[in-house]
């Protein structure tokens, strides 16, 4: 549970804020915060039928589980690492990459090392679909663009991407620290994803999680500044 709080609580959350860093992590690592009052949380919004809201809370709209009365939200709910890390987390990242996650870095010019340029993007593409046929299919599908399909890419495309074919491709593009941290993002799935996880695997993934999150606080906050 504890993974799932502290990666659920920074793949989906960004400060709509470049140069000065925010914090934002201020609870214990080691028992972070679960969201309570969930069934009163989603009725305001519910009743309340604002997109603004929906979008601050990230609820669309009331399950009909909510008529089970014996369920709890969340510890009733299994962890789902594919949805946290592959169509959250690594989604997010590539958006921050690209500048097109922050609606206020689009009128910036990139950053060294944290940016991905235009020619970036389009070597790093061309380098993945020169690859299609080297690479084994027992790995994943053949690799598309991401200039043109990231959007689109599925679960397995995305897993090859954070696995494979992602650290070794941005490591001429992006910083070693932003780099770095995304190989961890890595680890911490394959441990979680294999068949058996044992005893010892569990206080290094703890440490791995913790980790990254703090890193990737310490890269990605920062404070809007002006175009």
């Amino acid at each position: 549970m504890t993974l799932v709080v502290l990666l659920s609580n920074h793949g989906g959350e960004f400060l709509e804020t470049v140069q000065e860093h925010v914090p934002h992590t201020r609870y214990n690592f080691n028992s972070p915060p679960l969201r309570d009052n969930l069934r009163y949380i989603i009725q305001l919004v519910v009743d309340a039928d604002s997109p603004a809201y929906c979008t601050q809370h990230g609820i669309t709209r009331a399950s009909i589980l909510l008529e089970l009365r014996s369920l709890h939200f969340p510890r009733s709910f299994p962890i789902d690492i594919m949805h946290c890390v592959l169509l959250n987390i690594t989604e997010n990242l590539y958006h921050l990459w690209s500048r097109k996650k922050l609606g206020f870095e689009a009128c910036l010019p990139p950053v060294e090392n944290r940016h991905l340029s235009d020619a970036s993007i389009a070597i790093i593409s061309e380098s993945l679909v020169s690859a299609r046929g080297d690479i084994p299919t027992y790995l994943s599908r053949a690799p598309r663009r991401i200039d043109k399909h990231f959007k689109g890419y599925k679960a397995v495309e995305r897993e090859a991407w954070l696995k494979y074919y992602g650290p070794p491709l941005l490591d001429q593009h992006l910083g070693y620290d932003y780099v770095r941290n995304f190989r961890q993002l890595g680890r911490i799935y394959s441990l979680t994803t294999q068949h058996e996880i044992q005893a010892h695997d569990i206080p290094r993934l703890r440490d791995l999680t913790i980790d990254f999150v703090r890193e990737y606080e310490m890269l990605y906050y920062y404070q809007e500044i002006n175009c």
